[in-house]
């Protein structure tokens, strides 16, 4: 009997299998949570997440006002689900991220095709959009 295993560049024939990998990539949380609020930045009170929905360019500004002040770099999550990769990623890690998100949720959120999310801890808000200014590009938008 052989055993299966794949290397990470060898192609998985299996949906199942390819699921069970990309979860296992995922950040679980064992205590449970009862809700999700979703609303606007000035209807929540001190939010966990901030999810920012712009064009392309304007992410990349986010995320260099973010990784130049802290040298820190940002990585993207795709793949699966992406609110249940981004949204506990950001949450355990405090951190942010980014994302081109999943067909459903764009279609839902009426995405235009240069759109992408980005999802920023709370407590780096003001870290971020302090030095959103400070990013030179040389482009006058």
């Amino acid at each position: 009997m052989k055993a299966a295993c794949h290397s990470s560049l060898e192609p998985i024939k299996d949906l199942r299998e390819a699921l069970r990998r990309s979860t296992q990539q995922i950040y679980h949380f064992f205590k449970p949570h009862q809700y999700q609020v979703i609303g606007t930045l000035e209807d929540i009170k001190d939010p966990d997440i901030v999810m920012v929905v712009a064009d392309a360019y304007r992410v990349m500004r986010l995320i260099k006002a973010y990784a130049w002040k802290t040298g820190e770099l940002v990585h993207a999550i795709a793949g699966s689900g992406w609110c249940t990769n981004s949204f506990p990623h950001v949450y355990k890690t405090k951190t942010m991220t980014y994302t081109m998100g999943a067909e459903i949720s764009r279609v839902l959120m009426n995405l235009d095709p240069g759109e992408m999310y980005c999802f920023i801890h709370y407590n780096l808000l003001p870290l971020v959009v302090d030095n959103y200014k400070n990013i030179q590009t040389g482009l006058e938008m």
